[in-house]
């Protein structure tokens, strides 16, 4: 497949991601740059939303739900901007005409940097991911477009055997289950990774750099190029950790903190009220729907900005006299910490977050400096060792400058503490191990933490930079000339504009277009190279031969199989039911008993009657097992050819190391 024909599902998946938002958004009288950052993240609250609706009134999940849905949505927001009389707004810095078009500029140009590593990385648009989360995503996705069930509450069933409804975020899966053509289900998740890797993440950039520094025009261009040259987010996250939704949830982080930048600092000109406050939890619905680690992303990233904010509330109180309002302030953080605590000890969710157990593998120094140069996991096989040097001074160097600025002092302890949180997930096992379990304490997730105040911290230095070699090698401030003038030295004069977007020029040429190269093998490690894997999930041959099953098996037939054989991917890439949907998940007492004992089958009659009770016609098989030694296969040493008795088994389908037997054994009277 061309990308060529993956253009119309890129397109579809576009449309999908922004117009419920920007149609909400704009009939509650919205304007500027925020939509544009708010939208994906308003688009998946809505369409997730109305996928929980759907469910409970039996509406099959589909476009036309999709559509209404949005058209419901904006029609409210239109009623309360009509009856409200609502101006028309920004929540955060206003656009000129001049500051839209430098974002439109810098977008375009990013472009080519972020997607050529990702389209050369992933070789083909309809080439899966071959890691252990992908099958998940590939599997969940299936299973709304066979079900017509995309409710959050009941997506956890693809991990289980007996479709158990329960708790799963499905806000991107509900948002991709839309843009599904023609069944490619690959193609709609690698065309959502582009769009998620190259729009939606340098806006939401581009939006937070804003917030934080409304005055600086040449940021607003060099802001999205700076975004495209990061290893930990977003490359790494949707290739090694295939993490989608979690990418996509940590994609809107910047737009909340963004927003909460927007609402301290400018608290007067948040009106109305209402409006401000539905759109907040409309884009948090969209994130916690995505994944509900980003929330507490924004939360963690923005508490050194609202502790600031809350101390001094506090001391305005307490020199006020006002007893009863300090007291209801200083019981919010006591109410969250215990609703916390509550929650992680009582929620089965979040009992199985914290309790993931996720080893350390370096020195806690070893860690800060891979965070800060954008080389992490480099230990265990699965990141970079080659720094991004240039971007990780400009933030070191940025940020001590920062310090000495009350207004900017935030921005620095904030970058510090996302590099302290990656430390205490990848560094030895510490005490300090539960402050990063909202994130599985994994190092992946937590390192996509850190590009975001190390971007915003170097486009602060290459702003200032600018400035400060203009004013040493320019004397247009002093000679009054009418194209210069001491104007031009401000943040946004034409100068520093200019200075910085040449200062971002000598870093591309210095750094191989942002190491395009390294971040092209990030990709190709978890696409193409898996496909040549001897132990990889599935080879080339073998996943040709999964697309065709619908047409190469019976309309009934039903596989068992050892899922990290590569035949959980069958109900993905062809929609035949699979005992093992998934690598992993809460598989029921009789499923454990036939991943234990199916190579017993002629001798144990449990087997076959499993088999028959569950409709089971064919067995998976492959030589080859993905990640053979890990714990999730405990349960699985039964399903091998090993020790069956001849004639059990008729082949039927095979390739490369994989072969699709017909089970006889318990066709016949004796079974």
């Amino acid at each position: 497949m061309s990308w060529w024909d993956a253009i119309p599902a890129g397109l579809l998946l576009l449309l999908l991601f922004y117009v419920p938002g920007l149609a909400v958004l704009s009939a509650a009288r919205l304007k500027g740059l925020l939509i544009f950052a708010a939208a994906p993240a308003v688009s998946v609250g809505v369409l997730g939303l109305a996928a929980i609706a759907a469910a409970p009134l039996g509406l099959h999940w589909n476009l036309l739900v999709g559509i209404a849905a949005t058209s419901v949505s904006a029609i409210v927001a239109l009623l309360f901007a009509t009856v409200g009389r609502w101006k028309w707004r920004t929540i955060g810095p206003g656009n000129g005409k001049r500051d839209s078009a430098l974002i439109g500029i810098g977008l375009v140009l990013s472009l080519p940097l972020s997607v050529l590593p990702i389209k050369y990385g992933m070789d083909r648009p309809d080439i899966p991911a071959l890691t252990w989360d992908s099958v998940y995503h590939h599997s969940a996705i299936r299973w709304i477009l066979e079900t017509g069930n995309g409710s959050s509450l009941a997506l956890g069933a693809i991990g289980s055997d007996l479709r158990s409804p329960r708790y799963y975020p499905g806000g991107w899966h509900d948002v991709l289950s839309l843009g599904v053509l023609n069944e490619q289900i690959s193609v709609s998740i690698n065309m959502s990774a582009i769009i998620l890797a190259c729009i939606i993440w340098p806006i939401s950039m581009t939006y937070l750099v804003q917030c934080c520094f409304p005055n600086f025009r040449a940021a607003f261009l060099i802001t999205p190029i700076l975004a495209a040259g990061f290893l930990a987010f977003p490359a790494r996250m949707i290739s090694y950790g295939t993490l989608w939704p979690t990418a996509l949830g940590l994609a809107f982080v910047p737009v909340l903190i963004g927003i909460t930048v927007f609402a301290i600092r400018d608290a007067g000109h948040v009106r109305p009220k209402l409006r401000f406050t539905v759109v907040m939890l409309t884009i948090l619905a969209g994130t916690g729907l995505a994944h509900p680690t980003g929330i507490f992303s924004w939360l963690y990233l923005s508490a050194p900005l609202i502790s600031i904010y809350y101390l001094r509330r506090i001391a305005i109180l307490r020199r006020s006299g006002r007893r009863g309002p300090l007291l209801r302030l200083i019981a919010i953080p006591v109410v969250i910490a215990g609703s916390l605590v509550v929650a992680i000890f009582s929620v089965p969710a979040f009992r199985t977050v914290f309790g993931f157990q996720s080893q350390g593998f370096e020195s806690g120094a070893q860690a800060m400096g891979e965070a800060i140069f954008d080389a992490m996991l480099g230990p265990i096989g699965h990141g970079n060792t080659q720094e991004f040097w240039v971007m990780g001074l400009l933030a070191l160097l940025g940020s001590l400058r920062m310090l000495a600025y009350r207004q900017h002092r935030w921005i620095a302890v904030t970058y510090y503490f996302s590099i302290a949180l990656y430390m205490i997930a990848a560094g030895q096992d510490s005490f300090l191990r539960p402050i990063v379990g909202f994130w599985y304490s994994d190092p992946v997730r937590l390192g996509g933490l850190v590009p975001i105040f190390t971007i915003v911290i170097a486009v602060y230095s290459i702003v200032n930079l600018s400035r400060w070699l203009l004013t040493k090698t320019t004397t247009l401030a002093r000679s009054g000339r009418d194209w210069g003038g001491a104007d031009h030295l401000k943040p946004g004069g034409l100068l520093p504009v200019s200075t910085a977007i040449f200062l971002v020029v000598v870093m591309l040429a210095g750094t191989n277009l942002f190491r395009a190269d390294v971040r092209q093998d990030r990709l190709e490690a978890d696409y193409v190279d898996h496909l040549g894997w001897a132990q990889g999930l599935v080879g080339w041959d073998e996943l040709q031969m999964l697309r065709n099953l619908d047409e190469t098996l019976p309309p009934d037939a039903k596989i068992v199989g050892d899922p990290t054989s590569g035949a959980a991917f069958a109900y993905a890439m062809s929609g035949i039911p699979t005992v093992f949907s998934t690598l992993s998940g809460s598989w029921s007492s009789d499923a454990r008993y036939l991943g234990n004992h199916f190579n017993d089958l002629g001798f144990d009659q449990n087997v076959c009657r499993l088999i028959e009770e569950r409709g089971i016609t064919h067995f998976y098989d492959d030589d080859a097992r993905y990640l053979p030694d890990i714990v999730h296969r405990k349960d699985m040493e039964g399903l091998t050819t090993i020790d069956i008795e001849e004639g059990s088994l008729k082949l039927v389908e095979s390739a490369g190391t994989a072969r699709i037997f017909e089970i006889e054994a318990c066709s016949s009277d004796e079974g």
